[in-house]
């Protein structure tokens, strides 16, 4: 899975990468965020898909 951006109560996590298939990866959330969790993913295809969110 190939992000293109993660938010953290909106305030982007800088250097997101991606997450191998079976797999976990950890990124830093900037100092003090708190709230819900966003991301983009980008597709095969090279495209940005939509804003997702945990239980969408």
């Amino acid at each position: 899975m190939n992000f293109n951006q993660v938010k953290v109560g909106g305030r982007e996590v800088k250097d997101v990468t991606y997450v191998a298939p079976m797999s976990q990866a950890t990124f830093t959330a900037p100092a003090g965020a708190s709230g819900s969790v966003t991301w983009k993913i980008i597709s095969d295809y090279g495209g940005v898909g939509d804003e997702h969110s945990p239980g969408h």
